[in-house]
């Protein structure tokens, strides 16, 4: 209950359990990303860096679903954008140990009734695509949760939905002979407007 408030889950979401152990476990869990920041939080009394994670089900409504999602902290004495790079590299090693090409991150475009914006720093996040598939996001947590749970340093997530990740991995990779011909390799610099994003 006190996470459904903290993180602005609306109650439309959120699936209510008949006979809850508490007032606090009342609902099944719509995201890993609350509880890895409690835990980040637990663990800051002794460590000063942190790179966790977890796979497990989440549950939402409507319509009633239940998934995996492989969800990731990072916590270093790098900046956010540091962490968030470092968090993106990681993204990118795993797509490219599940044979997933054609990676990009777009701008988050979230609807209005969605919540997942409030998880996110704006500017500081992006969703993680696959041709125009959607299967994640990374981003900085919003200052406004951070100061909630009393965590006074930038915390980079990754949240991928693992049920698109098993239906996109290959795992037939096709030979390919060494090439008879030495490598040419050309170095481009292009020069753009500071606006212009890498997508385009």
């Amino acid at each position: 209950d006190q996470d459904a408030k903290c993180f602005s889950f609306k109650e439309k979401e959120l699936i209510e359990i008949e006979n809850p152990i508490s007032r606090e476990y009342k609902y099944l869990r719509p995201s890993l990303i609350p509880n890895l920041l409690k835990n980040v939080k637990e663990n800051l009394k002794y460590f000063s860096e942190m790179k966790i994670f977890e796979l497990g089900k989440i549950y939402k409504k409507p319509p009633i679903s239940e998934k995996r999602a492989l969800t990731g902290v990072i916590l270093t004495s790098g900046s956010g954008t540091q962490n968030f790079y470092y968090a993106k590299g990681i993204i990118d090693l795993l797509f490219a140990k599940l044979g997933i090409s054609n990676v990009w991150y777009d701008e988050v475009q979230p609807t209005p009734e969605e919540s997942k914006i409030s998880f996110w720093r704006p500017k500081r996040c992006a969703e993680i695509k696959t041709d125009h598939t959607e299967v994640g996001f990374i981003g900085e947590i919003s200052k406004k949760i951070l100061e909630k749970l009393k965590i006074s340093f930038s915390v980079v997530v990754f949240d991928l939905d693992f049920e698109k990740l098993q239906n996109l991995c290959c795992e037939e990779h096709e030979y390919q002979p060494i090439s008879r011909f030495p490598a040419a390799v050309r170095d481009l610099a292009v020069l753009v407007p500071r606006q212009i994003k890498v997508v385009e």
